[in-house]
């Protein structure tokens, strides 16, 4: 016979029955899964209750099983980042940031040794200027053409104890080598005030062999693996009882001048062919001429060059050569050298001192002259590469000197420091 619960009374223990409360998991077991056999009530069954009430719980106990662990969340545990391994990673970025930032302005930063358009240079004595080489030059601004008298802009006065240099300016020319031709032009400043020294403001010349004899070897070392074009500044500081008249200081600023050992002007259309035919060889001008004898003096423009005019008492620097007209034969000619020389009008013959006069450095002249303004035996074919002018006083008013810059003689180009 079954027995039907009484429904007020299921749940509730019997009399005699011991009833215990059951342990309640920790935290931890909370998230892992909870067996059928721990679940309170499991296997405890109440006095009273049939066999099919009993199975009927356990089957309900087991719903409520799998219940459970469908529904029990799967967390993560999130550890803590340690404060000294993020503080190492933020150190170390900043130091690679630091290191990247000084590569950067190490690798874009103006050197000595770049120019207004290419590669500058500078040089220190072992005395210690009290500027910078970099803050030294950023004090002075050179304009005007190479070859041209340089304008000078002076920031502030100049100091410093023995020499420096920087290349301005590299030119595309012929390289400059130990013995080969060489023709230099130096314009004095003095360090303070900024004036010209130069005697008449206008560059002095030296001309020669790239050597010692010629240059000094300070200068030499300067010019020698430049090309024809470039400009390089000195400053220096020299005796006191060395410097130039009109100097407000023992320190001056030159700025010399490589220039071209052949013309470098503008062709001239139509200009070559009468009286005189000139074609370029190997070894200089190559002169032919038609039968008709001109009467007078010639001129021919063959190349128009943009430097200084040549002036009537001047000292010329050119590349010449010099054909009877009758005979054909070379009477003289620096080609076979390649050295340019100076020729000081007012000793050259007549005719060749009124051609110069008032072309412009940089020119290539051919030139017809009549016995009368030559040497009185033939009418002589001449072409004329002008290379430079100077005032012919230049010599007795500033002579070359040798020595080290702090005995150097102001404006002596020998001088030139390193």
């Amino acid at each position: 016979m079954t027995m039907t619960p009484d429904p007020e009374h299921m749940g509730q223990p019997t009399e005699g029955t011991r009833t215990e409360m059951p342990n309640l998991p920790s935290r931890v077991e909370l998230h892992r899964r909870v067996p059928s056999s721990r679940l309170p009530g499991a296997g405890h069954r109440q006095a009273g209750q049939s066999g099919q009430d009993g199975q009927g719980r356990q089957a309900g106990e087991a719903r409520q099983d799998r219940q459970t662990r469908t529904e029990a969340p799967t967390r993560a545990i999130d550890l803590p980042v340690s404060p000294r391994l993020l503080g190492a990673v933020a150190l170390v970025l900043c130091l690679v940031l630091i290191a990247l930032l000084v590569w950067g302005m190490r690798s874009t930063a103006p050197q000595v040794t770049s120019s207004e358009s290419g590669v500058q240079s500078g040089s220190n004595t072992p005395a210690q200027s009290a500027q910078s080489t970099a803050s030294l030059f950023d004090l002075i601004k050179v304009s005007g053409r190479v070859g041209a008298t340089p304008v000078l802009d002076l920031a502030a006065p100049i100091d410093i104890k023995g020499s420096k240099r920087r290349i301005y300016k590299q030119g595309e020319g012929r390289f400059i080598a130990e013995n080969t031709p060489v023709l230099v032009s130096i314009t004095a400043f003095d360090g303070h005030s900024g004036s010209v020294l130069n005697p008449s403001g206008r560059a002095r010349l030296l001309v020669g062999h790239a050597d010692a004899a010629t240059l000094g070897e300070d200068l030499l070392s300067s010019v020698v693996g430049l090309a024809e074009g470039s400009r390089i500044v000195v400053v220096r500081s020299l005796n006191p009882n060395a410097t130039a008249p009109g100097a407000s200081s023992a320190v001056e600023i030159d700025v010399v001048d490589i220039l071209p050992a052949i013309a470098t002007g503008v062709v001239q259309e139509g200009a070559n062919g009468n009286p005189l035919h000139v074609e370029m060889g190997d070894e200089g001008p190559v002169i032919t001429h038609g039968s008709t004898e001109p009467l007078g003096l010639t001129t021919q423009l063959l190349l128009k060059g943009e430097g200084a005019q040549v002036n009537k008492d001047d000292n010329v620097v050119a590349q010449y050569i010099v054909m009877g007209w009758s005979d054909g034969i070379q009477r003289q000619s620096t080609w076979s050298t390649g050295v340019p020389e100076l020729i000081n009008l007012a000793k050259v013959m007549p005719g060749v001192s009124q051609a110069l006069v008032d072309q412009r450095v940089g020119s290539r002249i051919a030139v017809t002259v009549p016995p009368d303004l030559a040497t009185g035996d033939d009418t002589l074919a001449v072409v004329i590469d002008i290379l430079g002018t100077e005032p012919a006083s230049v010599d007795a008013q500033s002579p070359q000197s040798s020595g080290d810059s702090g005995s150097a003689q102001s404006g002596g180009v020998t001088s030139a420091p390193r």
